[in-house]
């Protein structure tokens, strides 16, 4: 310890006059910080813990006070330098015991040990001094915690030296206030404060004079009032006392306390009573080797040596027990008010409002009253709204600075003790239940003292309160969690006085203050109250010393970072009231004996009639998850898992969905109207909030969104039908928020009132109640929705195969009873039905045109997919579908072609033909070798770049001839010759030109054996499939001479999941240059497919009509609508008949698909039968009797394949 400047104040023996004359003798000593400064204890033990026996051993024990204060007298930097055995005490021949260790000393005292400095990394040469010399005081009894009373004849049993002191020290002065006379108490009373003042850990120079001319007195006094045979040589040591403190600093660097501590740990290693001395060497250097590898070895810890579980440093932890509670909204006001006040970064903003205040009111900016008021009353909502403008403005808004601005949750961690700076602190409640007292607290806080209420210039000055812990809070700030203390305080005026002595009493009858009631856990000092006993409406505060903390480089970097993350707040208080205004008729009384909601008698009480009954029936409360809550202050968060869609199933997204409603109902401001009006911002605050306590997939962000969103609509809803439209005919019943949402904001709830008291709400209420009327199948699911309940009977049936959704939509409708609705039965029936129709024929119902949708009768809407949930759309659900049917085709067809492979090389090794890992084989063999990996690894379709295109004539490449014998009329055969033929093999393609008048310009496609395959098989049919097809169509029209009237747009370059462009602008151009060159043209014919579906638009050029015709009965997609309408407003039709610039959209009523896959066929259909009779478009079109029929109307198209190949 190097001292800097001397403030009058010894904190360590650095600062007493003995340290700085040897600095003065020995500079070159003092000049090197790391020379030792040593100090020896010698103090006799019995080992064997037993009265019965006189055995004594002496350990020497050495320690350095060249450590800080909090560090110097602890057990880790005792060292066991000497132990002299027994069995009898060394009695004056201690010397000799002494000489190896004395000679020791001085070789380090006169020539120095080379040391290395493992912070500098160098050698070099260290001395040590001797500085103090404690030996045996008599009191060699271990200070181990023992209950030492005797509550039968009300008495100390067994007390110790240290008991002797804390008893001196702390409780005789009061103890003794009713039980001697008062003379005869002052004297006693005068010592034990002498002690007190003495044994101080800070001791002040200037107070030892006085402090030695007050002991004088207290020993006459003594004298006076006791007889002679009271003062033996004990007594007149202690004039002595006050000049050793003086020349040596504060006592409790020099006192026997600690060694005799230090001894109780050494008899512990005691094994064997015959070699106690061994077993205390043996166990001590083991124990300090290990010590020592655990400083370099990280994440262990020593077996045997047990780690403290309390929370001894600054940043506390609750103890176990807590509930999580909904609490006043107007204490919780309080409370964030108060945490706001403490922040350091908070200041800047306080100042801010402070000057804003003074400029808006400028009559009452001298008032400092009025202005502690009003910024009290709106300094939070100001605050919140100029952190919100700052954000929406991109300005750099620190993380602590947005949450702290948006104010903690409404539901509160409630604890019943707190471990902080050390210490223990319980509520009052708690220690009622226990032997031991830490519900006291005292804290030095600036406040504003007004003289009468009708002063107008206050004044400001630090005051200390005192009071009780009633209720420990524990803010949850999302991000980050701030203790606070609610407490009972002591009014300053009338309920706190200080004797003559200098004890300070306090009356618990007279409290105050009750308008600020929270303090910070991190800002109060414990304290004990003590009843008097001359008057037991008063108690007495004793304080104990501030604990001293043990930092490790570990525990020092851990401490630093969580105090700047989650506790930046000052160390003084702001100011505070000194008065209070509440009046004792406006406390609110509640029981302690159970749960609930306070509830303002003042405020509106429409959410809460009807309850007068007491047998009505109870419903489920409103969902808090407390669960959720502790979990994320523990650190802890619910792992989400998905299924093959990506939608979180299983228990843990229960209660996210739960959760989810939580945040929607208490984060979501109720002024907006829709869910899209809320701002990003508040939307990235509940993100975070989800991601904190859950461990999930940021992909999952819009299915949260879309289910807060939902839960916002529902709160809404809910608020609505309770609580505004049953007291609509009461509008003095509107003005407050329903007392159960109390964390309504005023404003809020007023707007929300007006908006739905609005005529226009009153319209579009009426409008969604007869589509909710429409609704007549209600589930019986719980919170985990379809996608939970297809996990579950995925589990049931142990399979990993998705449930098809009309056995989901069936096992909603269930009751528990097994049972269902009437309405719901009919529906049940017809699904059984069409599932033992399908398992006997074989035919499989897919698409949109499912068992579901035939047992329904209806088809799917937008936005939402029956039986599956919110999360699924009818594009994606029904798509997706297509894409599984795929996947397995794919993964059959690689089994098929492993298979395969594995036969071909079996074959190839009975054969003796060389593989590639043969050395035996020919030249010309090994050279002709196909690697069976290489083909696999190729790619699925290679387009042949140095094939030219090849331009397909309209006559047939072959030529009919016949055979004959002998002479030309003896024929016996007929047969064709093959002109031109063309071999495609599998994976590779054949450049095609398209001619011109096909869809009015050239186009180059290419000629694929899966594009022939996909018609001859019936398959899926691809966009080359389409427009070799309606090329087909073209030809035929050719003959018939029908071109003018029927003209075709290639579906390649305008679909959205096409090859062509992919703006809109692009695509609703290329429909446009088409109708400009077909003219003539009465019908345009629009191939489309959106995403993986196929669809035809039929333009009527004459009438500006768009016939849509769709194979499952959907709506037109928006893409589609905006192109067609996009073209015909770039180039009219000259045909037409009127002046609208956009067509007339008609749905035409055509043949439904039976399958997922048939779309393409029927769209091929569709364009032959309105080629053949277009007032079809205006009637209903005739369906097709089963797909065998359908394909017999491709037969021409199949023809037309087989003749290109």
């Amino acid at each position: 310890m190097q001292g800097g400047e001397f403030d009058g104040k010894m904190r360590h023996p650095s600062d007493s006059p003995s340290w700085k004359v040897i600095d003065h003798r020995w500079p070159d000593f003092s000049a090197e910080p790391r020379n030792l400064r040593l100090a020896i204890s010698a103090d006799g033990i019995n080992p064997h813990s037993s009265l019965s026996s006189r055995y004594s051993c002496w350990p020497v024990v050495m320690i350095t006070y060249n450590l800080p204060p909090w560090l110097c007298m602890k057990r880790k930097f005792m060292m066991l330098s000497l132990l002299i055995s027994g069995p009898q005490q060394p009695g004056n021949d201690i010397d000799i015991y002494l000489a190896p260790l004395i000679e020791d000393l001085k070789t380090l005292w006169e020539t120095g040990v080379e040391a290395y400095d493992a912070y500098q990394r160098e050698e070099d040469k260290r001395w040590t001094q001797l500085s103090l010399d404690l030996m045996d005081m008599g009191l060699r009894c271990e200070l181990a915690p023992r209950n030492l009373v005797s509550m039968e004849d009300l008495k100390l049993y067994g007390l110790k030296s240290h008991d002797y002191h804390t008893l001196m020290q702390q409780l005789l002065p009061v103890a003794l206030r009713s039980l001697l006379p008062k003379h005869v108490r002052h004297a006693i009373a005068r010592l034990s404060l002498f002690f007190n003042a003495l044994c101080k850990k800070v001791v002040d120079v200037s107070t030892l004079d006085k402090l030695q001319n007050e002991l004088v007195v207290t020993l006459c006094l003594l004298e006076k009032y006791f007889p002679p045979s009271f003062f033996d040589i004990m007594i007149h040591l202690t004039v002595h006392l006050v000049r050793e403190v003086r020349l040596c600093g504060p006592v409790y660097f020099r006192w026997m306390y600690p060694f005799e501590r230090f001894m109780k740990v050494l008899k512990g290693y005691v094994r064997n009573r015959n070699h106690p001395e061994g077993c205390i060497v043996e166990c001590y250097i083991a124990e300090e080797a290990i010590e020592f590898c655990t400083e370099y070895l990280s994440n262990v810890d020593a077996i045997g040596v047990p780690s403290s579980t309390n929370v001894d440093h600054k940043v506390g932890a609750p103890i176990p027990g807590g509930h999580i509670t909904e609490v006043d909204c107007n204490l919780l006001l309080q409370a964030h008010h108060y945490v706001l006040e403490n922040t350091t970064i908070i200041q800047p903003y306080i100042e801010e409002h402070m000057k804003w205040l003074k400029l808006n009111n400028p009559r009452q900016s001298k008032r400092q009253k009025w202005l502690q008021e009003e910024h009290m009353r709106t300094f939070t909502h100001w605050l919140r709204k100029k952190v919100e403008v700052a954000i929406a403005d991109k300005e750099p808004i620190s993380e602590t600075l947005r949450w702290m601005a948006h104010g903690p949750t409404h539901y509160v961690a409630k604890y019943h003790g707190y471990v902080i700076n050390g210490c223990q602190y319980n509520t009052k409640d708690r220690d009622e239940l226990r032997v031991t007292q830490n519900s006291g607290v005292s804290i030095v806080a600036t406040t504003m003292q007004i003289s009468s209420a009708k002063d107008k210039n206050p004044v400001f000055g630090e005051l200390c309160f005192y009071g009780i812990i009633t209720e420990i809070w524990d803010l949850d700030y999302t991000m980050f969690r701030i203790p606070v203390f609610k407490c009972n305080w002591v009014d300053n005026k009338s309920g706190v006085k200080v004797d003559e002595f200098g004890l300070t009493l306090v009356d618990f009858t007279k409290m105050a203050h009750k308008s600020d009631p929270f303090i910070l856990a991190s800002q109060a000092k414990q304290v004990f109250y003590v009843q008097d006993q001359l008057d037991p409406r008063w108690s007495v505060v004793l304080s104990t010393p501030e604990r001293d903390f043990s930092f490790s480089a570990k525990d020092s970097d851990d401490f630093m970072d969580n105090s700047i993350e989650h506790h930046p707040l000052i160390t003084t208080l702001a100011q505070v009231e000194s008065f209070d205004t509440m009046d004792d008729s406006d406390v609110i009384c509640i029981r302690g004996d159970c749960e609930g909601f306070w509830i303002d008698n003042k405020s509106s009480m429409h959410g809460f009639k009807g309850r007068e009954n007491p047998s009505q029936k109870k419903y489920r409360g409103t969902t808090r998850k407390s669960m959720i809550i502790r979990n994320r202050n523990r650190g802890i968060k619910l792992v989400i898992k998905y299924n093959a869609d990506g939608i979180y199933v299983g228990e843990s997204s229960v209660h996210l969905t739960s959760y989810l409603g939580v945040l929607a109902r208490t984060m979501v401001p109720i002024r907006y109207n829709t869910w899209r009006d809320v701002p990003e911002q508040l939307k990235d605050k509940l993100w975070d909030s989800i991601e904190i306590a859950f461990t999930l997939d940021k992909k999952s962000r819009r299915n949260c969104m879309l289910t807060l969103g939902k839960c916002f609509r529902s709160f809404k809803n809910t608020l609505t039908v309770k609580h505004i439209l049953p007291f609509k005919d009461e509008p003095e019943l509107l003005k407050k928020p329903p007392a159960e949402y109390h964390f309504i904001d005023d404003e809020d709830w007023n707007i929300f009132v007006k908006n739905r008291l609005s005529e226009k709400f009153q319209e579009y209420r009426e409008v969604q109640k007869q589509r909710r009327k429409k609704h007549i199948y209600n589930h019986h699911l719980s919170r985990k929705g379809y996608a939970g309940l297809e996990e579950e009977m995925m589990i049931e049936a142990g399979s990993t195969e998705s449930i098809d959704r009309s056995l989901l939509w069936k096992r909603a409708m269930q009751k528990k009873d097994g049972s269902y609705d009437d309405v719901v039965l009919p529906v049940v029936e017809k699904i059984d039905e069409l599932m033992k129709e399908s398992q006997e024929s074989g035919i499989s119902y897919s698409g949109s045109n499912d068992i579901l949708s035939q047992a329904l009768g209806t088809p799917e809407y937008t936005g939402r997919v029956r039986a599956k949930g919110k999360h699924y759309t009818p594009g994606r659900y029904f798509n997706s579908m297509s894409e599984r049917v795929v996947r397995d085709i794919l993964k059959a067809t690689q089994e098929r072609q492993a298979k395969f492979e594995a036969d071909v090389l079996a074959r190839l090794s009975q054969i003796g033909v060389a593989t590639p890992q043969s050395d035996v084989s020919s030249s010309n063999m090994k050279s002709k070798l196909l690697l069976l990996p290489e083909v696999v690894e190729k790619p699925i379709r290679k387009v042949e770049e140095e094939t030219l295109p090849v331009k397909i004539e309209p006559h047939m490449k072959a030529r009919k001839c016949e055979l004959a014998v002998g002479t030309r009329e003896n024929t016996v055969a007929g047969g064709t010759i093959v002109m031109d033929c063309l071999m495609l093999n599998e994976g590779k393609a054949q450049g095609v030109e398209v001619p011109n008048d096909v869809f009015g310009e050239s186009f180059k496609t290419f000629l694929m054996k899966e594009d022939m395959d996909m018609i001859i098989s019936f398959k899926e049919v691809s966009a080359n499939c389409v427009i070799y097809y309606i090329w087909h169509l073209q030809k035929k029209l050719c003959d018939a001479r029908l071109t003018e009237r029927f003209a075709f747009i290639n579906p390649a370059l305008v679909s959205k999941a096409g090859m062509g462009e992919t703006t809109k602008e692009n695509r609703s151009r290329l429909i446009a240059n088409r109708l400009m060159h077909a003219k003539c043209a009465d019908y345009i014919f629009i191939p489309y497919n959106p995403n993986f579906h196929w669809v035809l638009v039929a333009l009527d050029m004459r009438t500006m009509t768009a016939y849509y015709l769709d194979p499952i009965q959907k709506q037109p997609c928006d893409d589609l609508m905006e192109i067609v309408n996009m073209a015909l407003r770039i180039h009219p039709p000259e045909k037409q008949r009127s002046s609208k610039r956009e067509p007339t959209w008609v749905k035409v009523v055509c043949p439904r698909q039976l399958g997922s896959v048939e779309c393409g066929y029927y769209v091929m259909r569709y364009m032959k039968d309105i080629i053949v009779d277009p007032s079809l478009l205006s009637t209903k079109m005739p369906s097709f009797q089963s797909s065998k029929s359908c394909r017999s109307h491709f037969d021409d198209s199949q023809k037309f394949s087989s003749h290109d190949k």
